[in-house]
């Protein structure tokens, strides 16, 4: 039984956000430079079209098929445990 594409690509969307989410308070925490978060975002997010491609896990297709199928969910993901993240670290008082 073989996965459809979308499917891979929402799955490589919520492990990356999970461990983007991580990153970005880690980054936030170390360097404390907030606007860094959405260059680490968006860096990966270009590597890893590349890196997807050359691993031939998915055929090669235009950026704005990417935008639309894989990197709206990335950015959703990301968002969605980075708020997680923040809020189980920082103490809201």
């Amino acid at each position: 039984m073989t996965m459809s594409i979308e499917r891979k690509l929402a799955i490589f969307s919520f492990f990356s956000g999970v461990v983007l989410g991580y990153l970005s308070i880690l980054v936030t925490n170390f360097t404390k430079i907030p606007l860094l978060n959405i260059f680490l975002v968006a860096i990966y997010i270009v590597l890893s079209k590349f890196v997807l491609e050359a691993s031939k896990l998915v055929e090669k297709n235009s950026f704005k098929w990417w935008f639309s199928k894989c990197f709206w969910m990335l950015i959703l993901f990301w968002f969605v445990f980075w708020t997680i993240f923040v809020n189980l670290v920082y103490d809201i008082a």
